[in-house]
């Protein structure tokens, strides 16, 4: 009987075998009324609950009869438990046909994986496995034992930037004091790199901050220190009528004799308006604009006199403004100053 090997559990075994004519064995003949039901797959010599499970046949390969193949899928499961290792199985054909006789034969045999000796670690003498014992890519990461890889494992310049997972090095694993100005590409410390308030007075270089480093309004009033801006630090002609308050000049800013003539428009004094005062007398210290307007209410409004008293009206010419007593002593008459109507 032909024994084809020893494969392992789950393996697909191919059993060749011949048919020949009974009147002369030299002679090939076909097979008729074999199929799948009528091969006997044995295990140990037990006899196969269910005929043909797993079992492929071909008949007559080629174009030459009596030349045949039965393939056995050890992976069937029809008979649970049926194909396991560690057994011999013997393949039988029932009730076919040849050269006119019925035939039933043992056709081949097979084992799964009871012909070798297991290889364990203790039987393995040191240093037998060598580089060149290793297929290329054989080492996965499943076979690479947590921190088996030390220093002296790693090639110099292995570790190029393609090794590194996105965001893999993390403040955790960079040492204090690691990174050093040579370690920075140029202009790689962006704006989003530099935390709030991480830049003091000893960062900043000398000279470092132009003109061109201020954003458009940068500078505010919040950003000024009280007192920060002196005479010096004002261009000439830098403060312009816009630049002024209303009303924020007062007579202390001005130096004496300050306005001069020519500075005073010719329709400076255009938008004065002369108003009718109230009752009283004119003050020893009337501004210009009220002593004006003293003048002008006693040219412009009614006057009584008596032999003793000057009478200046209001604008109504009834109501009195203002009045001035008069006497006469020896041929000189004196008015009085005025005094509340």
């Amino acid at each position: 009987m032909n024994y084809v090997g020893d494969f392992l559990e789950d393996a697909t075994v191919y059993i060749p075998f011949n048919t020949f004519d009974s009147n002369d064995p030299s002679a090939s003949v076909t097979i008729t009324d074999l199929v799948a039901g009528d091969v006997e797959v044995w295990k140990n010599g037990v006899v196969q609950t269910t005929p043909g499970a797993g079992v492929t046949v071909t008949l007559n390969i080629g174009t030459n009869n009596g030349t045949h193949l039965i393939a056995v899928d050890t992976s069937n499961t029809t008979d649970a438990g049926w194909f396991v290792t560690g057994a011999d199985f013997q393949v039988r054909i029932n009730g076919t046909t040849v050269d006119g006789a019925t035939i039933n034969a043992w056709v081949g045999t097979f084992s799964t994986e009871n012909r070798f000796k297991e290889v364990t670690v203790t039987s393995m003498a040191a240093n037998v496995i060598t580089a060149a014992a290793i297929n290329a890519d054989a080492i996965t990461n499943a076979k690479i034992a947590d921190d088996a890889i030390a220093v002296e494992n790693i090639k110099d310049a292995a570790i190029t930037a393609a090794k590194f997972a996105a965001n893999a090095i993390t403040s955790t694993v960079v040492a204090d004091n690691t990174i050093t100005a040579a370690k920075l590409n140029a202009d790689c410390i962006t704006n989003a790199k530099i935390a709030d308030n991480a830049i003091a007075v000893e960062n900043i270089k000398d000279a470092a901050i132009t003109a061109a480093k201020f954003a458009a309004n940068a500078i505010t009033s919040t950003v000024v220190a009280d007192n920060t801006i002196t005479a010096a630090k004002l261009n000439a002609d830098c403060i312009t009528n816009a630049k002024i308050a209303d009303n924020a000049i007062a007579a202390e800013n001005l130096a004496t004799a300050a306005i001069a003539a020519d500075a005073v428009a010719s329709t400076a004094f255009d938008n004065i308006v002369m108003s009718d005062l109230a009752t009283g007398a004119p003050s020893v210290t009337a501004s210009l604009p009220v002593a004006l307007n003293w003048l002008y209410e006693a040219f412009r409004n009614k006057t009584t006199t008596t032999a003793t008293l000057v009478t200046l009206k209001k604008d109504d010419g009834s109501t009195d403004l203002a009045k001035a007593t008069i006497s006469d002593a020896a041929g000189t008459t004196t008015k009085e100053e005025f005094v509340s109507g």
